[in-house]
């Protein structure tokens, strides 16, 4: 796996919190059970991926990124996929092949987006003085 930090303490925070809630999920998914199981680690991964998204907003808008509008789509479309996934999770009778579906997708997603986006941007912000 790539190296997930990208310099930022509060967004390295928050990155982990992120992807330790997937594994969390993946983890419990593993076990035979219904999907709604999943109900409190997704609220919780929802209300984080949140303020994630807003923490990373805030601070392109202050320092003025001019690659803030892709970076805000790529989250809007993050957003509208795992509001599916979550729902689909949440309503499954057996939660195992759908929770392996969900991990691949939205922790894929995570791993990514930090790699590519999140680095290009901490970058940006490390030059502005931002720790």
């Amino acid at each position: 796996m790539a190296d997930l930090t990208v310099g930022i303490e509060a967004i390295d925070a928050q990155h982990t919190k992120l992807l330790t809630l997937v594994a969390e999920i993946a983890v419990q998914g593993r076990t035979p059970g219904p999907g709604a199981r999943h109900e409190e680690r997704l609220g919780a991964l929802a209300s984080k991926v949140q303020e994630h998204f807003t923490t990373e907003g805030s601070l392109m808008r202050k320092h003025l990124f001019t690659g803030v509008e892709p970076h805000e789509e790529a989250h809007r479309s993050f957003l509208a996929t795992f509001a599916g996934l979550r729902q689909d999770l949440l309503a499954a009778r057996e939660s195992a092949p759908m929770t392996e579906r969900f991990e691949a997708l939205v922790g894929g997603w995570l791993e990514l987006h930090i790699d590519g986006y999140d680095k290009v941007l901490a970058r940006f912000l490390r030059e502005k003085g931002e720790r």
